[in-house]
């Protein structure tokens, strides 16, 4: 909120139809956004994902299967049409699983398109040591037995490489070349041996990245588990 964006992207929202926690928020009140798509989970979870905007917005087909999230919005400005793709794979997919399930959701010729979310998945454009990231896990991926293959894998970055082949710009990558910063995890300092980057705004070529980042700032560390990503755009 003290972004003041035109367009939100949210995951893991407790939605009315798909919240054990018993809490829900009225997200367009408490964000001053009117227009919302959302979208529940297919399986094994009880979040789901959200887009606000300023602009009307037009729900388009999901390719949500179990262990993928996703919702999908159309929205005019200045008389052209944004595509917005919001994704959430799950954290313990293969990076060839993820890879093939964002590729579902790619257009074929994406133009005036944003891919979002949080991927769980890391980019050969940041630097980790790979014991270091093995340790971390350890401590909170219990959905998986042979920890050091899965960051084996993990850290071949497939999921995000695919991404930047199929001529999407990371918006952050884009405006801090060699800069290393995190999403995750939130409690620890900026910039810690532990964090990942795991959250991207992914961009058309034809759209005009005037900026982007990591918000740090304000309550975000207790929000969420995840640092807000941002990205100012012109089409």
């Amino acid at each position: 909120k003290l972004l003041n964006p035109d367009i939100l992207m949210l995951t893991e929202v407790c939605l009315p139809n798909y919240n054990s926690h018993n809490f829900f928020l009225n997200h367009p009140k408490t964000f001053g956004l009117e227009y919302q798509v959302n979208r529940g989970p297919i399986s094994d979870s009880h979040h789901g994902n959200m887009i606000l905007s300023r602009f009307p917005l037009d729900e388009g087909i999901s390719f949500a299967k179990p262990k993928f999230k996703h919702v999908r919005a159309e929205t005019r400005i200045n008389k052209k049409v944004l595509l917005l793709d919001l994704v959430h794979p799950h954290v313990v997919l293969s990076e060839k699983a993820r890879a093939g399930l964002l590729h579902s959701v790619i257009p074929a010729n994406p133009a005036n398109y944003i891919l979002a979310g949080d991927f769980n998945a890391y980019s050969k454009d940041d630097q980790y040591n790979e014991q270091r990231v093995v340790s971390s896990y350890q401590k909170f991926c219990k959905d998986v037995s042979d920890i050091p293959s899965f960051v084996h894998d993990l850290l071949s970055c497939v999921a995000i490489q695919s991404i930047s082949d199929k001529g999407l710009i990371d918006s952050y990558r884009l405006k801090h070349n060699g800069l290393q910063h995190r999403t995750v995890p939130v409690n620890i300092r900026l910039g810690g041996d532990n964090g990942a980057r795991m959250d991207y705004i992914f961009c058309s070529p034809d759209i005009k990245i005037t900026d982007a980042g990591i918000y740090t700032e304000g309550p975000t560390s207790i929000a969420s588990d995840h640092f807000p990503v941002w990205a100012t755009i012109e089409i």
